[in-house]
């Protein structure tokens, strides 16, 4: 038995009609329809919905849709987890920008621009980076009430890029990359440098001075994306 055959025999057993269930649930009445005949599968969001509405556990209706294993281990695709991870958060804009990162990031990969073997971690890098950047969006600072010293820091005071990126107030982070050495990252009005851990102090410096670079040089270009721009080292 399916989820919509499942949701179906659900709903009759309680005696409700399609559209009884929708108001109950939310759902609309025609994207019900579509699940119990088999034309539309539901989304994790929809079937928490469901549930609640008809009174069922949310883990069972998701292991007969194919989201959980048996033992409620969840089967979903890291990409399928940021974007429902987005929605849930900061609702359909969140969504919509999380899918566009996504195919970014596999533009990078398919492009040849990074290896492969760094997939998983570039992956993590960047979807930490959308949440963080998200959440400082919030409380962003107009830059007429930043330091006004940052620049004279910058330009007398230290020749340290790692130095340099804080009083830039660009964000540093480290990762385990097989070949990538770093990353700049411009998303929305935050800016970020990634940079492989296992490299040696004086190559993580170099990399800091590299990506700093295109901080300054090319942070407002539109290179791969379209509200952010990735630049692999």
């Amino acid at each position: 038995m399916n989820i919509g055959e499942f949701i179906k025999k659900l709903r009759e057993e309680r005696k409700l009609s399609i559209n009884q269930l929708a108001l109950y649930s939310g759902v609309s009445a025609a994207h019900i329809s579509r699940i119990e005949r088999g034309l539309r599968d539901p989304s994790p969001e929809i079937l928490k919905k469901i549930s609640q509405a008809l009174k069922v556990p949310y883990e069972d209706l998701m292991k007969i849709a194919g989201y959980l294993d048996q033992e409620g281990n969840s089967l979903l695709s890291k990409e399928i987890e940021f974007v429902a991870k987005a929605k849930e958060r900061y609702g359909y804009r969140g969504k919509k920008q999380a899918e566009e990162l996504l195919e970014n990031i596999r533009a990078l990969f398919d492009g040849g621009e990074l290896p492969e073997e760094d997939r998983d971690e570039f992956f993590r890098a960047i979807t930490e980076i959308y949440f963080e950047a998200k959440e400082k969006n919030k409380k962003y600072t107009p830059k007429k009430y930043k330091n006004p010293n940052s620049r004279y820091i910058m330009k007398y005071n230290t020749r340290n890029p790692f130095e340099l990126a804080y009083a830039l107030n660009i964000s540093i982070k480290f990762y385990d990359f097989k070949k990538l050495k770093g990353f700049y990252t411009y998303y929305k009005r935050n800016r970020y440098i990634g940079i492989n851990r296992n490299l040696s102090k004086e190559e993580q410096m170099l990399c800091c001075a590299h990506e700093i670079g295109h901080d300054q040089l090319h942070r407002h270009l539109t290179y791969y994306m379209k509200d952010y721009d990735f630049l692999p080292t």
